[in-house]
């Protein structure tokens, strides 16, 4: 019989059945898992809080100079500040990421999504500028929509309700921008930015220096 017993023990069915019992999460821990996952992913999103604060920054001066210069001066290339202030943010993005890399050792899967949406999202950010200068046609709207996108999909996922409410927003942003004079669309774009971007990225930063 004990022979009988250990045969039954080793074959691969009960190993797998056992197996999978060791592996079975039950929902509590399930939920526990998925909670420390978001938790984490947070963590490492809360680092890129230094991108919403740079492009917010660079793009809300850029937006409030264009205004300035239109408004105020004869000068024909007021929307210099634009291409000028996005290229160096191009370059310190660049080399803030390959700094980070070179001490991350692991990624989380929503991490992993989110770094992907917001390559998508700047890709996204270089065509509609291209398509609209190409049809000379001011992008304020279109950009709008793209910030609204990459923002509020990462409020959701990270379930963070400034980056949510940033991402509305943008989008709000963009339709007043339809019926904003072309003097002032601008300013409107400015302040999305500074509401969508630079307000979260604070508030980011500050919930990672009291976690």
């Amino acid at each position: 019989m004990a022979f009988s017993l250990y045969h039954k023990l080793s074959t691969p069915c009960y190993k797998n059945l056992l197996m999978d019992q060791e592996n079975y999460l039950s929902p509590h821990q399930g939920l526990n898992l998925i909670t420390e996952t978001i938790i984490r992913t947070k963590d490492n999103f809360r680092e890129n809080s230094f991108c919403f604060l740079l492009w917010g920054w660079l793009i809300t001066a850029a937006s409030f100079i264009s205004l300035f210069v239109h408004r105020f001066t004869s000068y024909t290339y007021y929307h210099l500040p634009f291409p000028l202030l996005a290229i160096s943010g191009i370059l310190v993005t660049i080399l803030y990421f390959i700094r980070k890399a070179a001490y991350t050792l692991t990624q989380t899967y929503l991490s992993f999504f989110l770094t992907r949406l917001w390559m998508v999202v700047g890709t996204s950010f270089i065509v509609v500028v291209i398509i609209s200068i190409t049809q000379n046609l001011l992008p304020f709207t279109y950009t709008s929509i793209v910030a609204g996108i990459g923002t509020l999909v990462s409020g959701l996922v990270m379930n963070f309700k400034p980056l949510i409410g940033g991402g509305i927003l943008f989008m709000v942003a963009a339709f007043i921008i339809v019926f904003t004079p072309a003097g002032y669309k601008e300013l409107v774009h400015g302040i999305a930015m500074l509401g969508g971007y630079v307000i979260p990225g604070y508030l980011l930063k500050s919930s990672k220096q009291q976690s």
